[in-house]
């Protein structure tokens, strides 16, 4: 089922509050938002909230990314997920990544967190 929708210029998250009686979708239309989406449990699930996090990211911390990041982190500080995420949309958005620097960037990298967390839990 598919969870977050970004069509024409707006975002919008399944509010997961809500299932399984009713789906009804959530306007996220500033960082507050995104912050209260996180925070309340609007959006759940590590993989989601990281990926919701890093579009919110995208398209509300355009002038301050760093700020933006800490922001949303603090919706739910110890959600691996939504910090790996923000931090490496962070590092992309910064005013000296030139193209080919946000490629290298935004490459695969070691296995993220929430894998490693998966792997040790089936030892």
């Amino acid at each position: 089922m598919e969870n977050l929708k970004y069509q024409d210029g707006k975002l919008e998250i399944l509010d997961q509050r809500l299932l399984p009686n009713e789906a009804k979708w959530l306007p996220i239309d500033s960082k507050e938002a995104a912050f209260e989406a996180i925070q309340t449990l609007a959006v759940r699930g590590a993989p989601a909230i990281g990926i919701f996090a890093a579009f919110s990211m995208a398209l509300f911390g355009k002038d301050d990314p760093a700020a933006c990041k800490a922001y949303l982190d603090s919706a739910r500080p110890t959600a691996v997920n939504l910090s790996w995420a923000t931090a490496r949309l962070a590092k992309v958005m910064e005013p000296s990544c030139s193209a080919a620097i946000f490629w290298h960037r935004a490459s695969p990298r070691p296995t993220p967190p929430w894998a490693r967390a998966r792997d040790l839990s089936t030892r």
